[in-house]
């Protein structure tokens, strides 16, 4: 974590009270794990103007922030929360040692004033840029002066977790423990096809947030061991989603509604893979999107072993099966050059499709200029004509020869015209089969020589792929060049 404070030395704060916030600042220090590798902390003083204490990347043990809080001078002067926070934003920059959301380092300032400031125009246009830029704003309002409103501003909503009212400093040791929850609970932003490497001891959770970037999406994580284990969990409600063994009262589970113990441990789900064996070094988990509108998926990662050291690895699904029946009536599902460029689509995840099935499946590009390519790998769908696969380019039907709509025809390639496809399958009551297997890849026609210097590929029918594809066990260019030479490539 990237821990900030920002305290107010005015002089509605008193030298009594002052020196209690002080202690607060570094009782929590004391219980964040303020190393090189762990928590990094920044903390400026201020009144009329601001006084930094120290910056994020200087004085790397606990020891040396004391000694910096120490030093901390009351003014006892104005409250410019403005120049304050001007100067967070400052301290906070990558330049002068932020870290990337993609090392899994979740910024988190404590906003801490005892009045209203000298300046809420200047103070809220400060505020709004460090929200801009990621940083989790905890605003603390001490007695009777700071203004609701004003504090309620400052804060990242939700306020209900993010301000806190107290009547005087000798509350703040009250809260204390309420802040360390806070601010080591707040999930990291991890962005999707990103790696990550982490370090967790035993029983402890790092917790992080992956934004859904496409229709239908899943998300695929990778969990590369170092040493020790672990165990995933993931929500797309919670924030922080942990093991339900964790959360369990022996003495109130008894006395709770079953149906609500349920519903209760579904909000926290743990990964299908068996992670006390994990073949390889790897733990792998796949998260299927719900169909409810959902911006983020939430993981819990929980050590297992006195140190577990880690790299986890996030990926949207160019590698991923997807299946049509989980997709019945998508509108649209879009290919995107550098998120999915291509996928592999299956029929069903089942052994056998369901009698009287129909369903439809939309795809488009991201760019009209954009085309895909279509191969059928394998198609088992015996049940000719009752049961049959369609596909259109735009409006027009690709598969026109009823060979390719049904039985167990050779492979077969179409390269479209425009850039949206349609997929129907309808099947009767009779006996099924296993469906069919496809690989779909984008093709940029417009890209001139297709350079895989810029991450093309050159497919010898001329198609151009991404060259995220190659490799990856599926024909997206139709004419299986793009999985010719993989083991010279790979050694």
């Amino acid at each position: 974590m990237d821990l900030g404070f920002v305290l107010d030395a005015s002089g509605s704060v008193g030298s009594t009270n002052f020196a209690l916030q002080l202690q607060f600042t570094k009782d929590l220090l004391r219980r964040v794990n303020v190393a090189p590798n762990k928590t990094h902390v920044g903390i400026i003083n201020y009144s009329n103007s601001p006084q930094t204490l120290t910056w994020l990347n200087t004085d790397y043990t606990l020891a040396q922030k004391l000694q910096r809080v120490n030093e901390a001078v009351y003014y006892s002067g104005g409250t410019n929360t403005a120049d304050a926070l001007q100067q967070a934003n400052v301290i906070f920059s990558y330049e002068h040692g932020r870290r990337q959301s993609a090392e899994g380092v979740t910024p988190v300032i404590f906003i801490i004033t005892a009045g209203a400031n000298n300046n809420v125009e200047a103070t809220i246009r400060a505020v709004n840029v460090l929200k801009e830029n990621d940083i989790i704003l905890v605003s603390v309002g001490v007695g009777t002066g700071p203004n609701i409103n004003e504090l309620h501003a400052i804060c990242t909503p939700p306020a209900s977790e993010n301000y806190f009212t107290m009547s005087n400093y000798n509350a703040l040791e009250q809260k204390l423990n309420q802040f360390t929850s806070r601010s080591c609970s707040e999930p990291a932003t991890v962005s999707s096809n990103t790696t990550v490497t982490i370090e967790i001891s035993k029983d402890k959770y790092k917790f992080l947030k992956v934004e859904i970037v496409t229709i239908g999406n899943k998300i695929l994580i990778t969990v590369t061991l170092f040493n020790g284990n672990v165990n995933l969990f993931y929500s797309f409600t919670n924030r922080n989603p942990k093991d339900p063994a964790d959360f369990i009262d022996y003495q109130t589970r008894a006395n709770v509604d079953p149906s609500l113990w349920t519903q209760f441990k579904s909000y926290f789900r743990r990964s299908p893979t068996e992670t006390d064996a994990a073949k390889n070094g790897q733990v792998t988990l796949v998260i299927d999107k719900p169909d409810d509108n959902v911006d983020f998926a939430y993981i819990g990662i929980k050590g297992l072993y006195e140190d577990n050291k880690f790299e986890i690895k996030f990926d949207d699904c160019a590698k991923v099966n997807y299946y049509m029946d989980k997709m019945c009536g998508n509108d649209h599902f879009i290919f995107d050059g550098d998120r999915v460029p291509g996928i592999s689509l299956q029929l069903t995840s089942n052994s056998k499709y369901k009698p009287n099935f129909n369903c439809t499946v939309r795809f488009r590009t991201a760019q009209p200029s954009q085309r895909l390519i279509i191969t059928m790998e394998k198609m088992d769908i015996t049940d000719c004509p009752g049961d049959s696969l369609r596909i259109y380019d735009g409006t027009t039907l690709l598969n026109k020869d009823s060979t390719q709509q049904c039985g167990s025809p050779d492979l077969f390639t179409f390269t479209t015209s425009t850039s949206q496809v349609s997929m129907t399958f309808t099947s009767n009551s009779a006996v099924e089969s296993s469906g069919f297997q496809a690989a779909i890849a984008l093709h940029f026609p417009m890209i001139a020589a297709c350079p895989q210097s810029l991450g093309f590929f050159q497919c010898k029918n001329k198609n151009c792929i991404s060259k995220q594809l190659q490799c990856d066990g599926r024909n997206h260019c139709g004419d299986r060049t793009d999985e010719n030479q993989c083991s010279i490539l790979s050694g």
